[in-house]
């Protein structure tokens, strides 16, 4: 299954039907763009203030490249009230929550809010995070935050919100447009 971009209302309606601590893994994903396996595996420490602004650092368990994900006050003061050790604790061998669980999860979160869970999935929150932060900053940064090495890879996130949404409701909006036939024109590039 190919996971999708998840529309503002339907994550809305997910995140009413969460607790705080079923979402909280969920809203981490939100914030940074981190990849599943990077969110499951956070520790306490991984979350601290640098030059006095709160942020998570990592290593990408994909690319094994070193990554700082800033992050809003709010969030950071949720994640150093956990217990040490990792953010999300599991009981399998790993001591953390399986990607699985987390699936089962947005599995759960869907039923629960009455959605179709088709295309839905842990990995859908990255490219909700990215289209966020494509609006606000722009291409650049989304292949920075993402750790991308290619820019056809970050277009597929970045514009997930308008090139993989063939159930949209809303009118394109020009700027979409342009953006939709960049795409393809890379694409059709080869890039």
């Amino acid at each position: 299954m190919r996971s999708r971009y998840i529309k503002k209302n339907e994550l809305r309606s997910m995140r009413t039907t969460a607790d705080a601590d079923t979402w909280l893994p969920f809203r981490v994903m939100l914030e940074t763009g981190l990849r599943v396996g990077d969110v499951v595996a956070l520790r306490r420490e991984d979350i601290h203030r640098r030059d006095g602004e709160p942020v998570i650092e990592f290593r990408a368990q994909k690319t094994g490249k070193k990554g700082t994900a800033p992050i809003s006050e709010q969030l950071f003061v949720t994640l150093r009230r956990r217990p040490s050790g990792f953010l999300f604790p599991g009981s399998g061998k790993s001591g953390h929550i399986t990607r699985q669980a987390l699936w089962a999860r947005v599995k759960r979160l869907c039923a629960d809010a009455g959605l179709d869970p088709e295309g839905k999935s842990p990995h859908s929150f990255r490219k909700d995070f990215a289209v966020d932060l494509m609006h606000a900053q722009g291409l650049a940064a989304v292949r920075e935050a993402l750790q991308h090495a290619d820019d056809a890879v970050t277009r597929v996130y970045a514009y997930s919100d308008t090139i993989l949404q063939s159930d949209s409701d809303e009118p394109i909006r020009w700027r979409d447009l342009e953006l939709v036939v960049d795409y393809i024109l890379q694409r059709v590039r080869g890039g």
